[in-house]
């Protein structure tokens, strides 16, 4: 089967974070109205097997066997979470990331399951999240087996965002998620302040850290504005907080009362170098993403990225 060319392709093995993936990305395609493509990448060993025509026969076999079976209980687990969406299932010798890849390339969204956390925390993501993260267009969904169940599709978005071009891909996202799912959307940027401390011990330098949130909290309004005329129905919530290290502002997100300890979803911006040491807020949205047990969503900039509405 081919891709669907409008639906959300799905990275599939046998893992509890694959389950939970296809559960999510099968919700959020039946609100889309939008096919399902689950993909399983395999590999057969070329050394030390019995060759038939120089093709490993056997092994072959054996693993696309594998890549079916894996594929079938995937379709079963999306039909759980939405009878109505239509599956098509690929099953392609070759690296996970490469063929996630290109069929990334027809696809609304990629969504990949990871057990892990994040490179940049010192342990591992995977690679093939890493991977598609610096390299795909499309808005790459990772999804833990933890605090991805329907319950989490009825809690706010939270948007990380600093103003930047690279991060305007990533507010649109989260606007029409946020407005899809009927969900208040939390916009939060975090300038650091501690900056400002070294220079204080060497030079008298009156900083009014007041003044900077006040401004930050200006330009962070006139960001989202033309955003909240858009989408008049997405109940916004702006966040302007000081933070440093980055673990600083996430213990004072949680404790806003928005329950931004276990939102439904963050959505970050990248500027594509190298995965996520490409994003764009730098340690600060490192952490958001690192502490997460909810899905987070990797926007890259593109010259035009408005979502179709159904």
């Amino acid at each position: 089967m081919t891709t669907h060319p409008r639906s959300i392709v799905v990275g599939v093995d046998d893992s509890a974070a694959s389950q939970a993936a296809v559960h999510w990305a099968a919700r959020e395609a039946a609100r889309r109205r939008i096919g399902l493509t689950l993909v399983r990448a395999y590999s057969t060993p070329t050394y030390g097997v019995p060759l038939v025509g120089m093709v490993p026969v056997a092994p072959f076999t054996a693993a696309r066997d594998e890549a079916m079976r894996v594929l079938r209980e995937a379709t079963e687990t999306a039909a759980e979470s939405a009878p109505a969406v239509a599956v098509s299932t690929l099953a392609i010798n070759g690296s996970a990331a490469a063929v996630i890849a290109d069929e990334a390339s027809r696809a609304e969204m990629v969504v990949i399951g990871t057990e892990g956390r994040h490179q940049f925390t010192g342990v591992s993501l995977g690679a093939v999240a890493s991977r598609l993260a610096g390299t795909i267009a499309t808005p790459l969904v990772i999804v833990r087996s933890r605090h991805s169940g329907p319950e989490s599709d009825d809690r706010p978005v939270l948007v990380a965002s600093d103003g930047s071009p690279a991060s305007q891909g990533a507010v649109e996202f989260a606007f029409d998620l946020a407005s899809r799912r009927q969900v208040p959307l939390i916009a939060a940027r975090v300038w650091d302040d501690s900056v400002f401390d070294g220079y204080q011990r060497v030079y008298p330098l009156p900083v009014d850290r007041a003044q900077v949130d006040r401004d930050e909290a200006a330009a962070l309004a006139e960001e989202l504005s033309s955003w909240e005329e858009k989408y008049p129905n997405v109940d916004t919530a702006h966040l302007v907080l000081r933070g440093h290290p980055a673990g600083t502002a996430i213990d004072r997100l949680e404790t806003t009362g928005h329950e931004l300890s276990e939102p439904g979803a963050i959505v970050v911006g990248s500027r594509g170098r190298g995965g996520f040491r490409g994003l764009i807020l730098g340690s600060t949205s490192h952490a958001l993403i690192a502490h997460a047990a909810c899905p987070v969503i990797v926007v890259r900039p593109v010259d035009h990225h408005h979502a179709t509405r159904s």
